[in-house]
């Protein structure tokens, strides 16, 4: 994707508080997760955190396993993604219910594993190639972090902030 069509999509949301944003972020990871009923995306306050890295090429790439240290302005990068994704976890659980009262998802009775519900709802939203940017980012995050749907937020948290050098102070 070009810089210019990058701005603009940055442009399109708010990512604080916006449940548009937080809305398309979790479709498109449970959708190229392949989390669609026989495969579920376990621990869903995981979700908020990888949002951010869904929506950011430049944070994936403070993942690069390659670099035996942290710079200043990665580590800040970083430490902002997770506070934003701390911040961001009563508005994925709205937004989680919304899209199940209105068809999208299914939950797990506990309510800690999702995944995409099949049908025309949901085949319509995917129709287009809109999503190449957060789709390439979440490839990119699978070969990062292993094992993305089945591992806990705490040992995402770890493989992705804890082991570059952001203290995690929240265990789920």
């Amino acid at each position: 994707m070009n810089k210019k069509k990058k701005y603009e999509r940055t442009l399109l949301f708010s990512t604080k508080e916006d449940l548009y944003f937080v809305t398309y972020n979790v479709l498109v990871a449970l959708k190229y997760l392949g989390c669609t009923g026989t495969k579920k995306f376990k621990d869903v306050n995981k979700l908020a955190f990888m949002v951010e890295f869904i929506s950011n090429n430049e944070l994936i790439r403070t993942l690069n396993k390659e670099l035996d240290f942290q710079n200043k302005k990665d580590q800040m990068i970083l430490s902002k993604a997770y506070s934003d994704g701390l911040m961001r976890i009563n508005t994925l659980k709205r937004v989680l219910f919304t899209l199940k009262k209105l068809g999208f998802i299914e939950f797990s009775e506990n309510n800690r594993e999702v995944w995409l519900s099949e049908g025309k709802k949901i085949d319509a939203f995917f129709k287009g190639n809109y999503f190449d940017y957060e789709k390439e980012n979440i490839l990119i995050l699978k070969t990062r972090i292993k094992r993305l749907n089945n591992i806990t937020v705490d040992k995402f948290l770890d493989s992705a902030f804890s082991k570059n050098g952001i203290q995690s102070w929240v265990t789920f």
